[in-house]
């Protein structure tokens, strides 16, 4: 756990270093690298954004994959912000994280179409829904664990750090 927790203020050490003269990460800037969050990808199409109804059928859709073993290897990182509630997922790796799941505490779920790599996207804890159409924020739950259900495996990311 420890040497998890030193690994992210690593690398978050390294994005305030690479960002030292820009504005901090901000979502509509548009401006440096971290400040451009979910860049279009080659082949994407925009994303939609869906409605309350649309967030709590999809997670009743789907289930936490507690049968897949999850993975501790992965190079991005979760930021919660509290105060906006929200999170932010870096991708540090070299390769887009592309149709994923984002799972908060195992039982809430959004997906997210894709994450440049060096990029971030921002997930609405309003947006987080379970099974049972419970929305993340109205429950009051701290956001203790974020991992990304694709390519049939789970990839526990590291944080979740406070903002």
């Amino acid at each position: 756990m420890i040497k998890q927790a030193l690994s992210l203020v690593a690398m978050l050490a390294m994005v305030g270093c690479a960002s030292q003269g820009s504005q901090s990460p901000q979502a509509n800037t548009g401006q440096g690298q971290w400040n451009n969050p979910q860049p279009a990808l080659a082949g994407d199409t925009p994303p939609q954004t869906p409605n309350e109804a649309e967030l709590a059928a999809y997670a009743g859709a789907h289930q936490y994959p507690s049968t897949m073993p999850a993975r501790n290897d992965t190079r991005a990182a979760a930021i919660v912000d509290g105060s906006q509630k929200l999170i932010k997922i870096y991708n540090f790796g070299t390769e887009p994280i592309r149709d994923a799941d984002v799972w908060v505490n195992q039982a809430f779920v959004r997906h997210v179409n894709a994450i440049a790599p060096g990029s971030y996207v921002t997930v609405q804890m309003s947006n987080l829904y379970n099974g049972i159409g419970q929305q993340f924020s109205a429950r009051g739950e701290h956001v203790n664990l974020v991992q990304i259900a694709r390519d049939h495996e789970v990839q526990t990311l590291l944080g979740p750090a406070p903002q």
